[in-house]
């Protein structure tokens, strides 16, 4: 259940009939969510305000404002959660158990876009210049359902087998391609 303490207002911007620049009016963003149950709508003179309708009752699910334009905003590719961006250095993440934020810790870094990653387990974030790659942790996937991790054990594996036939190299072998969770492991004769 969701209390309201006070009326909320949804702000709506309208445009000047004088002005040679042609208003952005209606739906400019649009999207369905994995399993066909939501799609989310922004009305392009409501920009501060994403709608999540739910289309199996035909009816309103969710109303979510921002106090900056929503940029972007789509649904994770496999469960029913989306993300949107407002142009800051924060992510927001919805689903019907509630809203998360993400900080993203790079310095001048404002996200403009993303995509999703097939699996859902990672974004590209675009800013102006630059992109990065942002990993979510799902606590609800375990290790087994990961899809990377079969793909580093089998480059563990790999590396594994250069180093044995070139016994002369010193023997490192870094497990895990993504620099925050890197690990090194030495060999006995490093030891």
């Amino acid at each position: 259940e969701v209390y309201h303490s006070e009326a909320s207002q949804v702000l709506e911007m309208r445009p000047d009939p004088s002005s040679a620049l042609l208003p952005k009016l209606g739906v400019g963003l649009l999207d369905w969510s994995v399993n066909d149950k939501f799609i989310l709508t922004r009305n392009d003179n409501m920009p501060h305000t994403l709608w999540v309708w739910n289309m199996r009752l035909l009816s309103l699910n969710s109303i979510i404002k921002h106090n900056g334009s929503i940029r972007c905003a789509k649904w994770d590719p496999l469960r029913q959660r989306l993300m949107l961006c407002t142009g800051r250095d924060k992510l927001y993440m919805w689903s019907q158990e509630g809203c998360s934020i993400i900080n993203v810790p790079l310095d001048n870094f404002k996200i403009r876009s993303f995509a999703w990653s097939p699996s859902g387990n990672c974004l590209m974030l675009m800013d102006k210049k630059y992109f990065c790659c942002c990993y979510i942790n799902d606590p609800d996937l375990g290790e087994e359902n990961d899809d990377r991790s079969d793909i580093l054990a089998d480059q563990k594996s790999e590396t594994e087998k250069q180093i044995d036939e070139n016994t002369t190299m010193p023997r490192r072998i870094i497990s895990d391609p993504a620099p925050s969770k890197a690990e090194v492991k030495m060999s006995e004769q490093d030891q």
